[in-house]
């Protein structure tokens, strides 16, 4: 506090049209990519009983004017149905159940998350037969 008061007297003591200051400059943040909430761990292990299974995503965007929607992968050829919702909290959901587990190709399903701008994130599971 002292220096600052140092200056601030030799400023007005000399014959200057003035004493600035200027304010720290904001740096604008750029979009941002949704952020998943569920499942809380990336990537999820999941262990399947039965021939029915159901993944769910949580995501939201830290963009208030985006939009995001849900791309699941690894589910071609797989019977399956899927459903996007609002969920709590201003989360946006996508669930899908499998309703053949043996028709999956591999042993990870995944959802790209994707907002109107174009930036992704993606949840990911592992699935391991009991």
């Amino acid at each position: 506090m002292r220096s600052f008061a140092k200056w601030y007297g030799l400023c007005t003591l000399l014959p200057l049209s003035g004493c600035f200051y200027f304010l720290p400059v904001e740096v604008p943040v750029g979009n941002q990519p949704p952020q998943i909430a569920v499942p809380e761990s990336n990537p999820a292990t999941l262990t399947i009983r039965g021939d029915t299974v159901t993944l769910t995503v949580m995501a939201r965007d830290p963009d208030p004017e985006d939009t995001i929607e849900f791309l699941w992968s690894d589910l071609d050829g797989v019977p399956h149905e899927q459903h996007d919702y609002a969920a709590q909290d201003g989360l946006m959901a996508s669930s899908v159940t499998v309703t053949d587990v043996r028709a999956l190709r591999s042993s990870q399903v995944r959802c790209v998350v994707l907002d109107n701008e174009g930036h992704t994130t993606m949840a990911r599971w592992n699935l391991v037969a009991q």
